[in-house]
């Protein structure tokens, strides 16, 4: 198992935002669909990135894009392709050899600071 770090995964959502930008035209704000659990912290973290540019949507089907934290078998993402054809899908990381550990589902007790305030895990 490897565990990520808050720093990685800030650099894991920048790599995001700069996809997001290499793969869908630039607006001047769009609607993110965060899949439950993982997608919610991921969607936070480009919120940091974007600041007043992103919209978070409770249904899927008025995204512009799904995010996930982690593309694990592929199930999900491709869910959610079938679900919302055309709706572009990111994840901030794909699982390749070993399983990872992301921050949120470690101890409580670790609660990161970010450029908005604190984020606690709910």
């Amino acid at each position: 198992m490897r565990s990520v770090t808050w720093a990685e995964v800030r650099a894991m959502a920048e790599g995001v935002a700069k996809a997001i930008e290499d793969d869908i035209m630039y607006v001047d704000s769009f609607k993110v669909y965060p899949v439950p659990r993982g997608g919610i912290y991921a969607a936070l973290l480009l919120l940091e990135c974007y600041a007043d540019e992103i919209e978070i949507v409770e249904n899927p089907e008025e995204a512009d894009l799904i995010i996930d934290d982690i593309i694990d078998t592929g199930y999900t993402k491709n869910s959610y392709k079938q679900l919302c054809p055309g709706v572009p899908f990111f994840a901030l990381t794909v699982r390749l050899d070993e399983w990872i550990e992301f921050p949120w589902e470690r101890a409580v007790g670790d609660v990161p600071e970010t450029k908005q305030g604190t984020v606690v895990p709910q």
